[in-house]
Protein backbone atom coordinates (compact mmCIF):
# COMPACT_ATOMS: atom_id res chain seq x y z
CA UNK A 1 0.00 0.00 0.00
CA UNK A 2 1.76 3.47 -1.08
CA UNK A 3 0.90 6.06 1.01
CA UNK A 4 -1.22 8.45 -2.00
CA UNK A 5 -4.13 5.82 -0.78
CA UNK A 6 -4.78 7.69 2.12
CA UNK A 7 -5.52 10.71 0.38
CA UNK A 8 -8.62 12.73 -1.16
CA UNK A 9 -11.01 12.02 1.32
CA UNK A 10 -14.62 14.15 1.71
CA UNK A 11 -14.78 16.39 4.79
CA UNK A 12 -17.32 15.50 7.49
CA UNK A 13 -19.06 17.63 9.92
CA UNK A 14 -19.77 14.77 12.63
CA UNK A 15 -19.27 15.98 16.12
CA UNK A 16 -15.47 14.74 18.05
CA UNK A 17 -17.38 12.64 20.58
CA UNK A 18 -18.53 10.57 17.91
CA UNK A 19 -15.57 9.81 15.91
CA UNK A 20 -13.96 9.05 19.09
CA UNK A 21 -16.47 6.48 20.47
CA UNK A 22 -16.06 4.81 16.75
CA UNK A 23 -12.13 4.42 17.07
CA UNK A 24 -12.81 2.74 20.24
CA UNK A 25 -15.37 0.47 19.01
CA UNK A 26 -13.19 -0.45 15.67
CA UNK A 27 -9.96 -1.29 18.01
CA UNK A 28 -12.01 -3.45 20.23
CA UNK A 29 -13.49 -4.86 16.98
CA UNK A 30 -10.70 -5.51 14.74
CA UNK A 31 -7.13 -4.66 16.95
CA UNK A 32 -6.50 -8.81 17.53
CA UNK A 33 -8.02 -9.61 14.29
CA UNK A 34 -6.03 -7.24 11.87
CA UNK A 35 -2.36 -5.94 11.84
CA UNK A 36 -2.24 -2.05 11.17
CA UNK A 37 1.74 -2.36 10.98
CA UNK A 38 1.87 -1.46 6.74
CA UNK A 39 -0.89 0.15 6.45
CA UNK A 40 0.27 2.96 9.82
CA UNK A 41 3.59 3.07 7.98
CA UNK A 42 2.26 4.36 4.55
CA UNK A 43 0.45 6.91 6.24
CA UNK A 44 3.20 8.41 7.94
CA UNK A 45 4.95 8.11 4.78
CA UNK A 46 2.02 9.84 2.78
CA UNK A 47 3.27 13.81 1.81
CA UNK A 48 1.38 16.18 3.64
CA UNK A 49 0.79 18.13 0.42
CA UNK A 50 -1.21 15.10 -0.76
CA UNK A 51 -2.70 14.76 3.07
CA UNK A 52 -3.69 18.10 3.32
CA UNK A 53 -6.04 20.50 1.99
CA UNK A 54 -4.71 23.29 0.21
CA UNK A 55 -3.31 26.22 2.05
CA UNK A 56 -0.20 27.04 2.62
CA UNK A 57 2.50 25.12 2.35
CA UNK A 58 3.18 21.29 3.66
CA UNK A 59 6.55 20.03 3.53
CA UNK A 60 7.81 16.79 4.68
CA UNK A 61 5.68 13.37 5.65
CA UNK A 62 3.10 12.88 7.80
CA UNK A 63 5.55 10.93 9.94
CA UNK A 64 8.03 13.78 9.96
CA UNK A 65 5.57 16.14 11.31
CA UNK A 66 4.69 14.43 14.05
CA UNK A 67 7.74 13.81 14.86
CA UNK A 68 8.67 17.64 14.50
CA UNK A 69 9.60 19.23 18.27
CA UNK A 70 8.90 22.41 16.68
CA UNK A 71 5.53 21.49 14.34
CA UNK A 72 3.40 24.25 13.27
CA UNK A 73 0.44 24.46 14.75
CA UNK A 74 -1.64 25.19 11.83
CA UNK A 75 0.01 22.43 9.95
CA UNK A 76 -0.60 20.14 12.90
CA UNK A 77 -4.61 21.35 12.64
CA UNK A 78 -4.72 20.41 9.06
CA UNK A 79 -3.59 17.08 9.24
CA UNK A 80 -5.42 16.31 12.57
CA UNK A 81 -8.90 17.40 9.84
CA UNK A 82 -7.81 15.33 7.17
CA UNK A 83 -7.41 12.09 9.45
CA UNK A 84 -10.15 12.53 10.69
CA UNK A 85 -11.91 12.19 7.23
CA UNK A 86 -9.66 9.45 6.28
CA UNK A 87 -11.44 7.67 9.03
CA UNK A 88 -15.08 8.40 8.88
CA UNK A 89 -15.15 8.25 4.93
CA UNK A 90 -13.22 4.89 4.43
CA UNK A 91 -15.23 1.32 4.78
CA UNK A 92 -11.77 -0.38 5.04
CA UNK A 93 -11.04 -1.01 9.11
CA UNK A 94 -6.81 -0.74 8.51
CA UNK A 95 -7.45 2.96 6.93
CA UNK A 96 -10.32 3.82 9.79
CA UNK A 97 -7.98 2.92 12.60
CA UNK A 98 -4.45 3.48 11.06
CA UNK A 99 -6.13 7.33 10.71
CA UNK A 100 -7.72 7.53 13.51
CA UNK A 101 -4.37 6.53 15.03
CA UNK A 102 -2.49 9.69 13.17
CA UNK A 103 -5.31 12.13 14.71
CA UNK A 104 -4.73 11.11 18.05
CA UNK A 105 -0.54 11.49 17.27
CA UNK A 106 -1.47 14.91 15.85
CA UNK A 107 -3.62 15.78 18.73
CA UNK A 108 -0.57 14.27 21.29
CA UNK A 109 2.15 16.46 19.15
CA UNK A 110 -0.02 19.52 19.59
CA UNK A 111 -0.04 18.94 23.35
CA UNK A 112 3.56 18.52 23.66
CA UNK A 113 4.54 21.34 21.70
CA UNK A 114 1.81 23.89 21.59
CA UNK A 115 0.10 23.07 25.50
CA UNK A 116 -2.80 22.60 23.52
CA UNK A 117 -5.55 19.75 22.78
CA UNK A 118 -6.30 20.82 19.02
CA UNK A 119 -9.93 19.30 19.91
CA UNK A 120 -12.89 19.42 20.91
CA UNK A 121 -13.03 16.45 22.67
CA UNK A 122 -14.00 16.24 26.45
CA UNK A 123 -11.02 15.79 28.35
CA UNK A 124 -12.50 12.29 29.69
CA UNK A 125 -13.08 11.26 26.05
CA UNK A 126 -9.51 12.47 24.88
CA UNK A 127 -7.86 10.41 27.77
CA UNK A 128 -9.69 7.61 27.07
CA UNK A 129 -8.54 7.91 23.28
CA UNK A 130 -4.94 8.68 24.35
CA UNK A 131 -4.92 5.74 26.43
CA UNK A 132 -6.04 3.51 23.25
CA UNK A 133 -3.90 4.85 20.67
CA UNK A 134 -0.70 3.88 23.28
CA UNK A 135 -2.02 0.53 23.87
CA UNK A 136 -2.19 -0.87 20.16
CA UNK A 137 0.35 -3.24 19.90
CA UNK A 138 1.30 -2.55 16.18
CA UNK A 139 2.21 1.17 17.13
CA UNK A 140 6.49 1.46 17.85
CA UNK A 141 7.79 2.45 20.83
CA UNK A 142 8.70 6.40 19.41
CA UNK A 143 4.80 6.79 18.70
CA UNK A 144 4.36 5.27 22.04
CA UNK A 145 6.40 7.55 23.93
CA UNK A 146 4.77 10.34 22.48
CA UNK A 147 1.39 9.44 23.76
CA UNK A 148 2.22 8.87 26.97
CA UNK A 149 3.94 12.20 27.26
CA UNK A 150 0.62 14.18 25.70
CA UNK A 151 -1.53 11.81 28.28
CA UNK A 152 0.24 13.31 30.89
CA UNK A 153 0.16 16.95 29.68
CA UNK A 154 -3.72 16.22 29.46
CA UNK A 155 -4.12 14.90 33.24
CA UNK A 156 -1.88 17.74 34.09
CA UNK A 157 1.00 15.92 35.38
CA UNK A 158 3.35 17.25 33.50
Amino acid sequence: MTGSSFNEVPQTDQGEFGFSMLMESLGRKYGAELRFDESFAALLDTPLDELCDPGEPAPGTLGELIARDDAPFSLLLRAKSALKSISYASSKPERQVCGAMGYYLCIARGLITHRSRLTKLEPAVLLVALQWAKEQPWIDDEHRSLLTQSELIARGRK
